[in-house]
């Protein structure tokens, strides 16, 4: 017998916001639990890093959940992926996707000094630790979360977004990578356990 997974209403919401006595989705935190030489090998954003590095997750007061602690279920975690198939390559791709999200959280943004209904981003390091991390160049990546790309017929137009937008924008493309990206596991998910690929005749 095989089986398939369906996916009803992800809680998008809960990867931008979470109420202070709730910890947002487990896998960050396992993350931010693993290994010091593994979150390296991951992206070195992660060194040294726990929940208060990266705004999305922040302080919690659970350190373990039926007996087990974050570190340790980051380990069954990949000892299950595994299970599935996703190792190496692959497995490295879910954690810098999962990363992404995590440091988009951190880019704040202020008015643009030189145009009140323009945007920048508050803190350059952070900016460059995700361009470096999504291997885009920084001043493309401000330009893609500061301005908006409007076609109206056979006109494009960019206009810039204010400081709010501009967060707004960026925590939609958070939730957005997020979603994508637990699409793609349950897709990955259903391969490896569907009938079809893993019968003769299924």
């Amino acid at each position: 017998a095989g089986s398939k997974c369906e996916v009803y209403l992800l809680e998008k919401s809960r990867v931008t916001m979470h109420h202070p006595e709730e910890r947002t989705y487990h896998i960050f935190y396992q993350l931010l639990a693993a290994p010091e030489p593994i979150k390296q090998q991951i992206w070195s954003g992660l060194a040294n890093t726990d929940n208060e590095s990266f705004d999305y997750v922040g302080w919690t007061n659970t350190t373990t959940i039926e007996g087990k602690s974050d570190a340790e279920r980051f380990q069954l975690t990949v000892q299950a992926l595994e299970l599935i198939g996703l190792r190496g390559e692959s497995l490295q791709t879910l954690w810098r996707a999962i990363c992404i999200v995590l440091q988009l959280g951190n880019l704040d943004f202020v008015p643009d000094p030189q145009n009140s209904d323009a945007s920048i981003v508050d803190d350059e390091e952070e900016l460059d630790a995700l361009a470096e991390l999504m291997g885009i160049p920084s001043p493309q990546l401000t330009t893609a979360l500061t301005i908006r790309t409007v076609q109206a017929r056979s006109e494009t137009f960019q206009v810039p977004l204010t400081a709010d937008k501009a967060k707004e924008s960026t925590d939609a493309f958070a939730k957005e990578i997020y979603a994508k990206t637990f699409l793609w596991l349950v897709r990955s998910i259903n391969d490896a356990t569907c009938v079809e690929n893993n019968y003769p005749g299924g």
